[in-house]
């Protein structure tokens, strides 16, 4: 796979992720899952990552709630 970041969104009730290419904001591989199925965020990442199979970005951007 082509360089990848990593891109979340990670709210009270989902956890959204995408990959996007290197250098580029076009997002792929949108997956939401249920944030109460994950101890933590990261749980929930790698989920997310072995889904892709076994993606591993070099960079993230992550958005909180709060």
């Amino acid at each position: 796979m082509a360089e990848v970041d990593l891109v979340a969104d990670i709210g009270g009730a989902n956890a959204r992720f995408a990959l996007t290419p290197r250098g580029r904001a076009a997002p792929f591989a949108e997956r939401v899952f249920p944030t109460r199925g994950f101890e933590s965020f990261v749980a929930a990442a790698r989920a997310y990552l072995t889904a892709q199979g076994g993606a591993r970005p070099g960079r993230a951007a992550i958005g909180l709630a709060g």
